[in-house]
């Protein structure tokens, strides 16, 4: 019951047959125990391995866009399959409380309340009826509470503790916990977006260089084509032919008597007109 007496919360807790169950039939994937064939017998380790791969890695440094792994746990490397209670022994469980994540669990419960029936009437199924008639506010799940304090899972604290999860966040996010406090779809998408914006650093890299070479090759220079080509005193244009002006009283004419003629009568500086002019010269 709410502090002014009018709203009543209804807190529904799974217990872990309901969640292995459902699971079940949801499919979940649950990381299995590492089997080891040795002479003499067999072993299932529980232990998952920890990988270091990455550039940073393979050149023998340190990551500088890594977290502070003393402060939240590096992801570990197993693999997956979907969760069956026949074979319950071969997942790594290691505590049953804990199994599930906290996503999986809201996802679960989630599943159950949208095929509940609440009365006899056919249509009397799901919360999402109750939502719509006004019978319940809204329908939510629970965080571990403030992140800036040790909750009992740490989910939330451990994520939030790494800094703001933002795309512009010079550290990468811990994708593990952002998957178990809120699910696949939200760790892809910083996945995907952490993946994108690093593949833009080489583009950015090369549209500065194109720029920079750009900038520095207008500048009207000795060396520059349109400059050479704009200066009266060059002994190269007057082997560069236009194209007539008309198609049959016309004749083909020096490139440098043109441009002069035309520049002389266009109110802008020299430069620009020979510029434009020679992109006309290029084009015709």
């Amino acid at each position: 019951q709410s502090q002014d007496g009018e709203t009543y919360f209804v807190k529904i807790h799974a217990p872990w047959d309901l969640l292995a169950r459902y699971a079940e039939i949801m499919k979940l994937k649950k990381p299995i125990k590492k089997f080891i064939v040795i002479r003499g017998g067999e072993v299932w380790k529980d232990d998952a391995e920890k990988k270091k791969s990455g550039f940073f890695s393979w050149l023998g440094v340190k990551d500088p866009f890594q977290y502070d792994h003393s402060r939240i746990p590096q992801e570990p490397t197993y693999f997956s399959t979907g969760f069956n209670r026949t074979h319950v022994d071969q997942f790594i469980i290691k505590d049953r409380e804990s199994f599930f994540t906290p996503s999986q669990r809201s996802l679960i419960v989630w599943e159950i309340l949208l095929r509940v029936r609440y009365n006899n009437n056919e249509l009397g199924v799901g919360i999402s009826r109750l939502l719509a008639n006004g019978i319940y506010v809204a329908a939510f799940p629970l965080h571990d509470g403030r992140y800036d304090r040790d909750g009992p899972n740490g989910a939330l604290s451990a994520v939030l503790g790494v800094g703001p999860i933002t795309p512009t966040s010079t550290k990468s996010n811990p994708f593990m916990w952002v998957r178990r406090y809120v699910g696949d779809k939200m760790a892809m998408y910083f996945a995907w977006l952490g993946f994108y914006t690093e593949m833009l650093i080489p583009a950015a890299i090369l549209g500065s260089f194109t720029f920079v070479c750009g900038s520095s090759s207008s500048s009207l220079t000795s060396t520059n084509p349109v400059r050479r080509f704009c200066k009266r005193e060059s002994n190269s244009t007057g082997t560069i032919l236009m194209c007539p002006q008309c198609d049959k009283h016309c004749d083909y004419s020096a490139a440098v008597r043109v441009l002069l003629q035309l520049t002389d009568r266009l109110p802008l500086r020299q430069p620009h007109h020979c510029l434009l002019l020679h992109r006309h010269v290029l084009l015709g």
